[in-house]
């Protein structure tokens, strides 16, 4: 899949709206491909990084309750902090919105030092 296609089809789902039992599963699924490959974060647009993390972000939510510290909570925490880093990287490519998806997306998913 291309960086495009994968981060609208994360954004599709966020703004669906799915039930949480199709939704997070997909998440979890789709961050653990990310995953398998780091480097591969370099072919994104900034837009595609920032909309990533932001749907992640939208459907799996705060670190609270039965699924804080999970295999899924630590699948989106990778993804998310490979992107922060790489959104880190390339600042000066970032808009101001995709800086405030990404800050927001951090806090919610309560990755803030």
């Amino acid at each position: 899949t291309t960086p495009q296609g994968f981060a609208n089809s994360l954004w599709a789902v966020a703004k669906l709206r799915l039930a949480p039992t199709v939704a997070v599963p997909f998440c979890v699924e789709a961050a653990k491909y990310a995953s398998e490959e780091p480097g591969d974060l370099s072919y994104f647009m900034p837009q595609e990084l920032s909309m990533t993390l932001w749907a992640m972000a939208r459907v799996v939510g705060r670190r609270t309750g039965p699924r804080a510290g999970s295999a899924l909570q630590l699948e989106v925490e990778k993804l998310a902090l490979s992107i922060a880093e790489e959104g880190t990287r390339r600042l000066s490519e970032m808009s101001p919105q995709g800086l405030s998806n990404i800050a927001w997306a951090l806090a919610t998913l309560e990755l803030t030092r």
